[in-house]
């Protein structure tokens, strides 16, 4: 219901993705609007092997690019998963298949 109904801005969350050496399927994100700034979470996936910490880096690189691309960033939360997780009840949300090119 208060999502953000504007393609530019999912295309420009999985472009930052891409970017980062070692995240992949960026997918269940949602962006929301609070009062003009945008509130964005979403899911990558990483190598399930790296450490802790690694994949703290990995998220923040994400974050930082995002507000790069985007401007008037309120928030941006990024969930780490290990490669190939598959949660049966993960539902809502945005995935590159569904951002029309």
């Amino acid at each position: 219901m208060d999502g953000v109904d504007n393609p530019d801005v999912y295309k420009k969350i999985i472009d930052a993705c891409k970017e980062v050496e070692g995240v992949s399927n960026p997918h269940r994100i949602r962006v929301r609007k609070i009062a003009n700034n945008y509130l964005i979470s979403l899911d990558i996936e990483a190598d399930g092997n790296m450490t802790l910490t690694a994949a703290h880096d990995l998220s923040l690189q994400v974050e930082q690019l995002i507000k790069e691309k985007i401007t008037d960033i309120f928030d941006v939360l990024v969930h780490v998963e290990p490669s190939g997780n598959k949660e049966p009840d993960e539902a809502f949300g945005i995935s590159e298949k569904d951002v029309v090119r």
